[in-house]
């Protein structure tokens, strides 16, 4: 059906509308009750004494309605600012949701592996969400060998120690202690992660790397 264009038509009002609100519909699916062509998702209401009901418009026919084309910017931008906030409230929502969920099959992996074999504590869980806030974080703190290996220095037992870890080609990843004092490295031991962030994150909390 053809829409009609009120600019065209004889006896309308072109100025000295006044603004009464501004509607955020969510999709651009409302006609333009003045030039009937522009689809607006920010509906404006403006009303004339001279004209027996309000018109929901477009922001360009509701800036010269009105003749304060700045105001009318103004209100849509509000409108636009509020839906950004619920879309950027909802999508934080989706984030921690799935963090939640990365967070518990992490530690989950980390008792498979064999970390806390007596169990979760608080304080043991406390150091893991910690280190699952900013697990980019546990990974960039761990050097790396010339043969591509990552190493730590921790304290074990009172003195000074490092941590070499590698991984196998099957993606097992097993570290060695080289206690500094005794100037000896132990055997390895083996664990089975699925990258590098979970294995750093992994090792970070055994050996209390803060």
């Amino acid at each position: 059906m053809e829409q009609k264009n009120l600019w065209k038509k004889e006896g309308i009002p072109h100025i000295g509308w006044e603004l009464l609100a501004c509607v955020d519909l969510g999709f651009a699916e409302h006609i333009c009750d003045m030039c009937g062509q522009e689809e607006i998702r920010y509906v404006h209401t403006v009303s004339h004494p001279s004209y027996p009901k309000p018109l929901e418009v477009g922001q360009v026919c509701a800036g010269k309605m009105t003749g304060d084309l700045a105001t009318v910017k103004a209100n849509e931008r509000t409108k636009r600012n509020e839906a950004a906030r619920v879309v950027a409230a909802a999508k934080r929502a989706l984030e921690e949701e799935a963090q939640e969920a990365a967070n518990f099959k992490i530690i989950h992996d980390l008792q498979a592996a064999g970390a806390f074999p007596n169990g979760i504590d608080e304080d043991s869980l406390e150091l893991i969400l910690l280190h699952l806030k900013s697990p980019k974080t546990a990974v960039r703190k761990w050097g790396r060998t010339v043969r591509g290996g990552l190493f730590q220095k921790f304290t074990y037992k009172n003195d000074e120690a490092i941590c070499f870890l590698n991984q196998t080609r099957n993606n097992t990843w097993f570290y060695s202690v080289f206690d500094k004092q005794k100037n000896k490295i132990s055997l390895p031991f083996f664990y089975q992660f699925a990258d590098q962030t979970e294995a750093c994150v992994f090792f970070s909390i055994i050996f209390n790397i803060a």
